[in-house]
C-alpha cells in the first residue's frame, strides 16, 4: 500500500486510531493478572505447587511485553500517537514491569522464607528500590518526550521491561530446578538492586524494539534472530537467561569499551607527539 491510501485507509476507519490503546491497557491486565496470580502462592499446598504459580506468574510478566512492544507499533504504523497514549503506556509500565516484579520477589521469598537466610527487611527495602527507580525512570521518559527531546537507537539507562526480563528469568532459572532454591532466594533480592541502578545509570542500551523492526534489513541481523528461536526453542531457559543478562551486561560492557578505546587514543596521541 502506498502512503495515501493508509492515510485514506486510516480516515475511513477511524476506529483504528484506539488500537495502541486496547493494546496498551492490555499490558495493564497482564500486570495486575500477573500480581493476582502471584498472591495464589500463600494458597499453596505445597512447595512444588507455589514453585509453579512463581513461574505462571513470571509467565504473565513476560507476556506484558508483548504488548508493551505492540502499542508502540501500532501507533507509528497507524499515526495515532499522543500524550494521553504515552501517559497511559507509563502507567501500564509501572505496574507490569514494576509492581509485579518487585511483587514477585517479595512473596517468593516471603513464602519460602524458612530456606532463604535472608532478613526480610533487606527484601523489602531492595524491591522497594526497585519500584521507586522505575517510577523515576518513566517519569523523566514522559517529561523528556513532552520537552521534544529526539531519541535514538540507544536507551539511556535499562529499559524497565529489560529489568522485569531480567528478574522473570531468574525466577524460571528456579521453577526449572536447575538452580538451588536457597541460592536463587538469596540471589533475587539484590538482583533486584542491581538492575534498579542500571535503570537509572548512564550506560547506554539497545532499543530492542527498533532492532527487530530493521531485521529485514540485515542478513547479520536475520541470522542471529533465527539462531536465537533456534536455542531457545532446544535450550528454553538457559537461552532465555543468557540472552536477557547479556543484554543487561552490555550497557557496562559498551561503557568500558568506548573508555578504554578513549583511553587508548589519548595514548596513542600523547606517543605521536612525542615523537614528533
Amino acid at each position: 500500500m502506498t502512503r495515501a491510501e493508509v492515510h485514506r485507509f486510516l480516515s475511513e476507519n477511524p476506529w483504528i486510531q484506539y488500537v495502541p490503546n486496547t493494546l496498551t491497557i492490555g499490558n495493564t491486565l497482564c500486570g495486575f493478572s500477573a500480581v493476582l496470580y502471584t498472591l495464589f502462592a500463600y494458597d499453596a499446598q505445597s512447595e512444588v505447587t507455589s514453585t509453579s504459580v512463581f513461574g505462571i506468574a513470571a509467565g504473565i510478566i513476560l507476556f506484558a511485553t508483548l504488548f508493551d512492544t505492540l502499542d508502540g507499533f501500532a501507533a507509528r504504523v497507524f499515526n495515532a500517537a499522543s500524550i494521553r497514549g504515552m501517559e497511559m503506556d507509563s502507567l501500564s509500565d509501572m505496574v507490569s514491569f514494576g509492581v509485579a516484579p518487585a511483587t514477585l520477589v517479595a512473596v517468593m521469598v516471603h513464602r519460602l522464607r524458612d530456606q532463604a537466610e535472608i532478613h526480610y527487611s533487606l527484601v523489602w527495602l531492595f524491591c522497594a528500590m526497585y519500584i521507586a527507580t522505575v517510577a523515576l525512570r518513566l517519569s523523566q521518559y514522559n517529561t523528556s518526550v513532552i520537552q521534544g527531546k529526539k531519541f535514538g537507537p540507544l536507551f539511556k539507562g535499562l529499559p524497565c521491561p529489560g529489568a522485569a526480563a531480567g528478574i522473570c528469568s531468574l525466577v524460571f532459572l528456579y521453577v526449572s530446578n536447575t538452580v538451588a532454591l536457597y541460592n536463587a532466594l538469596r540471589l533475587l533480592p539484590p538482583y533486584c538492586a542491581v538492575v534498579s541502578l542500571l535503570m537509572v545509570s548512564p550506560f547506554h542500551y539497545t532499543h530492542m524494539g527498533r532492532w527487530l523492526c530493521t531485521l529485514r534489513r540485515s542478513r547479520r541481523r536475520i541470522s542471529m534472530a533465527l539462531a536465537a528461536i533456534l536455542l531457545l526453542l532446544i535450550w528454553p531457559v538457559y537461552t532465555f537467561f543468557a540472552m536477557v543478562n547479556l543484554y543487561i551486561l552490555s550497557g557496562p560492557a559498551y561503557a568500558l569499551y568506548l573508555y578504554l578505546n578513549r583511553k587508548k587514543k589519548v595514548g596513542q596521541r600523547c606517543l605521536d607527539g612525542s615523537n614528533l
